[in-house]
């Protein structure tokens, strides 16, 4: 499938080879390029600041459960509270 697809692609790009000027081409590469690049780092970004976000809240969730969730307690309580049917 992707021999018959990378086939097409090329006979296409042959054909628009012909038929297209080389300055129209080039202007309509680089826009795809400028356009298409624009968006991967803006893509990439939001990537890598929800990945900073998810790890913030992981050690925050972290700390919260080390230090018995606050005030009230924390995990110790709630498993003795199941255990005690309540």
């Amino acid at each position: 499938a992707a021999a018959v697809g990378g086939a097409t692609a090329l006979a296409l790009v042959l054909q628009l080879w012909r038929v297209v000027p080389g300055p129209v081409a080039l202007g309509f590469g680089s826009a795809c390029l400028l356009g298409l690049g624009t968006w991967g780092i803006v893509w990439l970004g939001e990537e890598v600041l929800d990945q900073w976000e998810l790890w913030r809240e992981r050690r925050r969730l972290e700390r919260m459960m080390s230090e018995g969730w606050g005030r009230g307690g924390g995990a110790s309580t709630m498993m003795g509270d199941i255990g005690n049917g309540i």
